[in-house]
């Protein structure tokens, strides 16, 4: 740029060549200012476009984080409701076998009446009843044996 201010300086008089100097100069400012302008855009647009991405992976995470929680949450009330059906029914069986035993109490002599008017069936039943019994007390019955 210089070389050429001089030439036209040389060429032309100091005033007009000061004037085209000038005008030289401006457009080179404006030339440049344009680049600046363009590259800036450029890296704006670039940078943008970095942003998005990050804000998208930020929400894929947070969404797979989610739904992550979201299993964790599941299985943890899956797990609850497994061990607080085990403990109920634990709970429950000794209270079954105590209404069962009443039940049985209350009916066996019933049965035993009834048997000894209905004739053999109910003997049976009731004899094979006590010597289970017996068993699980652990010892023999003679019950029923002639």
């Amino acid at each position: 740029m210089d070389q050429r201010a001089k030439q036209l300086a040389a060429l032309m008089g100091d005033s007009e060549a000061q004037q085209r100097l000038r005008e030289i100069a401006q457009d080179y400012q404006t030339a440049q200012l344009k680049k600046l302008k363009e590259t800036s855009e450029k890296e704006k647009k670039e940078l943008q476009k970095i942003l998005d991405r990050k804000r998208h992976n930020s929400i894929s995470e947070a969404k797979s984080r989610e739904r992550s929680k979201k299993d964790v949450e599941l299985t943890e009330i899956n797990r609850r409701h497994i061990t607080e059906s085990v403990n109920s029914i634990r709970r429950k069986k000794p209270q079954t076998h105590t209404n069962r035993s009443r039940t049985k109490q209350k009916t066996d002599p019933k049965l035993a009446q009834a048997g000894g008017q209905a004739g053999g069936v109910t003997r049976l039943h009731t004899v094979g009843e006590t010597r289970r019994q017996e068993k699980a007390k652990g010892g023999h019955s003679d019950v029923g044996t002639k």
